[in-house]
């Protein structure tokens, strides 16, 4: 195949994800079907089997290309909070991980709305991303605050993630307009959770 040829397909390819997107963001995964996506991408029907085995092969690269995405931009989050460890860094974690998704609400849309249909391809791969950023954030944890120094670790990485989580849906939904305030607020909230919980164990 010519580079001409196959640089073409690429792009039809990413319009039929780019559309399956779209309509997913709009109507929901159930109402999607391979006319619509066609349609959407500006393309024929038969086009879509072209490029994908079938709706299950798509939703699985929809979900594959918006996880890399997000993860693509998390990736400076763990180099900038083992830099030094500090209020400043914690909150440009906090900022650089919420960014991650709201940067683009349809991707914060879809994960929130799928991340635990674990018997859908979207909700396999959000689960995996999930659990993923999970255990990025414990380690984390593990290199501030070595084994036994901060007890209950597996529960602070939950509400953690639990706050971070609640801020992004607030932004996506409009509840909250101003994000520098909120990621201050859950930098503030995350450094007193952690520091009181030590001090009360300290105390024990």
């Amino acid at each position: 195949m010519s580079g001409t040829r196959q640089a073409s397909k690429i792009r039809t390819r990413n319009r039929l994800v780019r559309s399956a997107i779209r309509l997913l963001h709009r109507s929901g995964v159930t109402s999607l079907t391979t006319g619509k996506i066609a349609s959407e991408a500006g393309v024929a029907q038969p086009t879509f089997y072209v490029h994908f085995e079938d709706m299950k092969a798509l939703l699985n690269e929809v979900a594959s290309q918006i996880s890399a995405t997000i993860i693509t931009r998390m990736q400076p989050v763990r180099e900038t909070v083992m830099s030094e460890p500090s209020r400043r860094t914690v909150r440009e974690a906090c900022e650089m991980s919420v960014r991650a998704l709201v940067e683009d609400p349809r991707f914060a849309d879809l994960y929130l709305r799928h991340r635990r249909d674990v018997d859908t391809p979207l909700g396999k791969r959000f689960g995996e991303l999930t659990k993923m950023a999970r255990a990025v954030l414990r380690e984390e944890l593990l290199r501030i605050y070595p084994e036994g120094e901060l007890p209950q670790l597996d529960i602070h990485v939950d509400l953690i993630f639990g706050m971070t989580l609640g801020l992004i849906e607030a932004i996506v939904d409009r509840r909250v307009s101003d994000l520098d305030a909120a990621v201050d607020i859950l930098a503030d909230s995350i450094i007193a959770q952690v520091r009181s919980h030590k001090r009360a164990a300290a105390a024990a």
